[in-house]
């Protein structure tokens, strides 16, 4: 059953563009930014019956949509107000409408429903739903279009409590092995001091906080930091935790700007978009923000990238971002909730035999202590010669190769 809030809603108080209509003055200016909501209205009342309950119509708001519905050209069903005590007047004006006047409160209006309407009858229908996504609609009649879905299906995932996901080995995590979204939800990963911070600074910010309604952040670090999973889980705590509309994209596809916010629109709620490997979409990564703010949608970007590819092919993106976070070399209090989350999971490899003090060092002086490349080298997952000539294959121009190449 549609729940539209004309005048506001008290959970969105904050929301300085759609402010609670409380007084007199704030009926003349009450169709900005909600003429979608009063058209819905509108579109409502030529299709079914509309019974107005606990007021007597004399809102300017109201009595705008009567005069619309009220004209010669359109053919509407009848209406009905609830109001304690009518005068003989207004039942006429009323009638003049085809709108009747029934007498009593609501107490009384709902008592007489209930006592009236079989319970068999009562069933809620609602409409099939093609994707979970369409929970969050703000009508229940709105439908994704082919396009959105689309999306949706291929090169973006909507993250819900039950998201299914192919089952991830606990060795091939700890490998290196980031794809899905098993290893999140059963909390293989470390948790991070840096997750903390992102959700309290930017998932958490108050809308009278943000300087526009479309903030940017991006994770950078070099390979194998962890910077996809602080992601995901950053991602999945905004949802699980918080509620939060959360998409995530990790595909080479490009992202589709039409779809995203056609999601907005129909949501009316922040979307908190995560796109991994920035490199991949820096075009798209720079209309969906220019885009966004323009039209002052409600939408928050985080993206992430190795800090060389970030240095030679983003610069375009750099003054689009609002704060800029550095994966950095994991603390002693992270090395020690990982060498717990290793024991758990059966993960420690050549660490098994040590005692807790020589695990926490062997973790803490291992190749910088940067997490990927201390699991690989104590634990004798992918070879850290590996990552790193990964990392030199991607580095140009060849005068930078050649100076990365004499660094290693």
């Amino acid at each position: 059953v549609p729940y539209i809030k004309l005048h506001g809603c008290i959970s969105r108080i904050d929301d300085l563009n759609l402010p609670l209509i409380l007084t007199i003055d704030q009926y003349i200016t009450h169709r900005k930014n909600r003429n979608m909501l009063f058209q819905r209205v509108t579109e409502y009342g030529t299709e079914y019956p509309i019974v107005f309950v606990g007021q007597n119509l004399i809102d300017p708001d109201l009595r705008q949509i009567l005069i619309e519905l009220t004209d010669e050209s359109i053919s509407r069903p009848r209406f009905y107000v609830v109001t304690p005590n009518p005068s003989a007047r207004q039942v006429s004006l009323m009638e003049s409408k085809k709108i009747t006047t029934l007498s009593g409160s609501l107490q009384k209006f709902l008592e007489e429903l209930n006592q009236r309407i079989d319970p068999a009858f009562r069933a809620v229908r609602l409409p099939e739903r093609d994707h979970p996504i369409e929970k969050k609609f703000i009508s229940n009649s709105s439908q994704l279009s082919k396009n959105a879905l689309g999306m949706l299906n291929s090169s973006v995932v909507y993250l819900y409590p039950d998201l299914s996901t192919e089952h991830t080995k606990k060795s091939d995590f700890y490998s290196g092995y980031s794809y899905g979204w098993d290893a999140i939800q059963r909390g293989y990963d470390a948790r991070r001091e840096l997750e903390d911070t992102i959700l309290s600074e930017t998932v958490l910010l108050d809308e009278v906080d943000r300087p526009l309604t479309c903030d940017f952040y991006l994770i950078k670090g070099h390979a194998g930091s962890g910077k996809t999973i602080i992601m995901k889980r950053i991602a999945w705590d905004a949802m699980v935790d918080f509620n939060k509309l959360c998409l995530f994209c990790d595909t080479s596809k490009g992202i589709n700007s039409e779809a995203i916010f056609e999601i907005l629109d129909k949501t009316n709620e922040r979307l908190f978009l995560f796109v991994d490997n920035a490199s991949d979409h820096i075009p798209d990564i720079k209309y969906l923000v220019k885009a966004a703010r323009q039209n002052n949608h409600l939408l928050t970007i985080f993206t992430a990238s190795r800090t060389n590819e970030w240095n030679i092919e983003s610069g375009s993106l750099d003054s689009l971002l609002d704060e800029v976070y550095e994966v950095l070399f994991l603390k002693p209090s992270e090395i020690s909730l990982l060498i717990e989350k290793l024991e758990k999971n059966n993960a420690l490899g050549l660490l098994r035999n040590l005692s807790r003090d020589e695990q926490f060092a062997a973790l803490k002086n291992k190749a910088g202590r940067q997490l990927l490349v201390a699991l690989h080298e104590v634990t004798m997952g992918k070879p850290f010669e590996e990552v790193v000539y990964d990392e030199y294959r991607q580095i140009v121009p060849e005068a930078a190769k050649l100076v990365y190449l004499t660094i290693c």
